[in-house]
């Protein structure tokens, strides 16, 4: 049960469909003639309608298309924004999963109001004008872009979604014109002042800091040097673990998980029935009533202890905090000594649970690293791998790479 219940931090959600997948696609202003298009490898289709500006003056434009998973990481509605000073873009959005389901065109998204964060953005080459960052922007959005033979820096302010999928895109959503992100970006929480920045793409060098942590369990964005040293008390019940963080560099791209998902809703009358295993095999099933749960949820996970690999098979009522939507998606914990990697898929309908899902593949190392715990000492680096991103402390579990769910 330890295994199982370490491993049922990792699941929750990402839309699927069988086959491939059609979506009504458009761009412009009106959007009045909207054609049918087979997606290739994309499992959502999305609706947007757009507030962009320009040197002050704004434009609604309408956007419907496939939608790869760094856009659509889930069905339901989202809000997109980033503010680069002279340019901005601020977009609702809804993903969803079925045959042309993206036909709706949404009302403009209400103009938003400052939130009291600052970044900085450029003007000509130089980038240390403070900037007002509005709504849902908390995130420092810098990078290097082009335009055509242009090279120019991009600063500003950004939702932290927009930052995700700049990330994977190579440009900024629905702000394709301003240009191709050449280096970056970076993205850093906003604060009430603005830092100071460079405006050259030469890359910088992090530094992990070393400090003490409480009982609680914390998660900080992993470094790509050497994971700090950590320090050990000799209290009998405590246990200090490093807390690694990487400085602002406006040339390192570091990958911001922040997923904007639909809320979950029961789709049966009264008490939701899920599929529920009797073992780790899960050789047999039993149909379990849920309490105040809305979700059902099946999981192949691939636990590791001592370097011996089991599979194992989960399927239960799932609650809000481990299926906040319908979907599948991978998670990932590595404690050192004990790892686990699993496959999921939510759903809000009765004994939806009862497929058992293919295992994960293995993920490789992504070039971050963590301090790991070897019995009382905290200070070994650990190679983090595939989607893991963030460091993770507890008094409980020790120092390890976990990856972290927002919504």
């Amino acid at each position: 049960m330890m295994k199982l219940s370490l491993s049922l931090i990792l699941l929750w959600a990402l839309a699927s469909t069988a086959g491939a997948l059609w979506c009504q696609t458009c761009t412009g202003q009106k959007c009045s003639k909207p054609q049918a298009k087979k997606c290739s490898s994309e499992t959502m289709c999305i609706t947007a309608t757009i507030l962009a500006t320009s040197s002050r003056k704004t434009a609604t434009q309408i956007y419907k298309a496939c939608a790869p998973s760094s856009l659509c990481s889930a069905t339901g509605n989202q809000t997109f924004s980033v503010d680069l000073g002279v340019q901005s873009a601020l977009a609702s959005a809804r993903c969803c999963n079925t045959d042309n389901c993206n036909s709706e065109t949404l009302p403009a998204p209400t103009p938003q109001s400052s939130n009291g964060l600052l970044c900085n953005t450029c003007v000509a080459s130089q980038c240390n004008t403070t900037l007002q960052c509005q709504g849902v922007e908390d995130q420092c959005f810098q990078s290097m872009m082009t335009n055509g033979t242009n090279s120019f820096p991009a600063y500003g302010c950004a939702s932290k979604n927009l930052c995700a999928a700049a990330s994977s895109l190579g440009s900024l959503p629905f702000m394709q014109m301003v240009g191709t992100i050449t280096s970056g970006p970076n993205c850093t929480s906003c604060t009430t002042t603005a830092a100071p920045t460079t405006t050259t793409a030469a890359p910088t060098t992090t530094k992990a800091a070393s400090t003490t942590t409480t009982a609680a369990p914390t998660t900080t964005t992993p470094t790509t040097t050497i994971a700090a040293p950590t320090t050990t008390t000799t209290a009998k019940t405590t246990t200090t673990a490093a807390l690694t963080t990487t400085t602002a560099a406006p040339t390192t791209t570091i990958v911001v998980d922040t997923r904007t998902t639909s809320a979950p809703t029961s789709t049966t009358a009264g008490a939701l029935q899920c599929q529920n295993c009797t073992d780790e095999t899960c050789s047999s099933t039993v149909t379990v009533n849920c309490s105040s749960e809305t979700m059902c949820v099946t999981a192949t996970i691939l636990a590791t202890s001592s370097g011996t690999t089991a599979t194992q098979i989960y399927k239960a009522c799932g609650s809000s905090s481990l299926c906040p939507a319908t979907g599948s998606q991978t998670f990932s914990v590595d404690l050192g000594v004990k790892s686990a990697l699993a496959s999921s898929t939510c759903c809000n309908t009765d004994n939806c649970n009862s497929q058992t899902l293919p295992a994960p593949t293995p993920q490789s190392s992504n070039g971050l690293l963590c301090n790991v715990c070897s019995t009382s000492q905290c200070n070994t680096p650990l190679q983090c791998q595939g989607v893991e991103d963030k460091c993770f402390q507890s008094m409980s579990k020790s120092s390890s790479c976990i990856l972290k769910q927002s919504s």
